[in-house]
């Protein structure tokens, strides 16, 4: 064999085996490749997944929040309008004319004094109120003794006694039936529905 014939087969030989490596190398760049693009889409998928949850969560929270802050608003908006409604009662109850409202004060006088009380009347009242004790014995309760103004009252009677101090007074008959009132109120502005 000629050295020529031994050349020309070393560099078949030689472009063989560098094409089998190159396209080895090839198959392995594919596979490769192909790994890298598979392994991206599982990460990709993991983060879009765990940043849908992220938003699903979030979106819970807030529609939470904003669910209390509507339950709050309701109820800080009903209780203005029952605060409003209760004292359009008392306001009510002292608009009433001067007759009307020595009877509804005598009334509640008589529900709560014995024999031996004394009636302290709110500056305010003291002309409106001045036939109290008279009106007191004609609806059947006891006789009581005016003791002079009771300053520190807006409007109504102070009721005393040893023992005891009762205010008749609008606010107070509206304090005192409150929760009543609160049910009443809120049955005619909510009807059934919750606040």
């Amino acid at each position: 064999m000629a050295l020529a014939d031994i050349l020309e087969r070393i560099a078949a030989d030689a472009a063989a085996e560098a094409q089998s490596i190159s396209d080895e190398a090839g198959a392995q760049a594919d596979d490769l490749i192909a790994t890298a693009h598979a392994e991206t889409d599982a990460v990709v998928t993991r983060l879009v997944n765990a940043g849908v949850l992220e938003a699903q969560v979030e979106a819970k929270r807030r529609l939470a929040a904003a669910r209390l802050s509507l339950r709050d608003e309701r109820v800080a908006a009903s209780d203005a309008l029952i605060a409003e409604t209760l004292a359009g009662v008392e306001g009510a109850l002292v608009a009433l004319d001067d007759a009307a409202y020595l009877r509804f004060i005598a009334q509640r006088v008589v529900e709560v004094a014995t024999a031996g009380e004394h009636l302290s009347v709110a500056p305010a009242d003291a002309v409106r109120l001045s036939g109290l004790a008279a009106a007191v014995i004609e609806l059947g309760g006891p006789s009581l003794e005016d003791v002079g103004p009771a300053a520190d009252l807006a409007a109504g009677v102070l009721v005393l006694g040893d023992r005891m101090l009762v205010e008749v007074s609008p606010r107070a008959v509206v304090a005192e039936r409150r929760e009543e009132f609160v049910l009443r109120i809120s049955a005619m502005l909510f009807g059934g529905q919750s606040r």
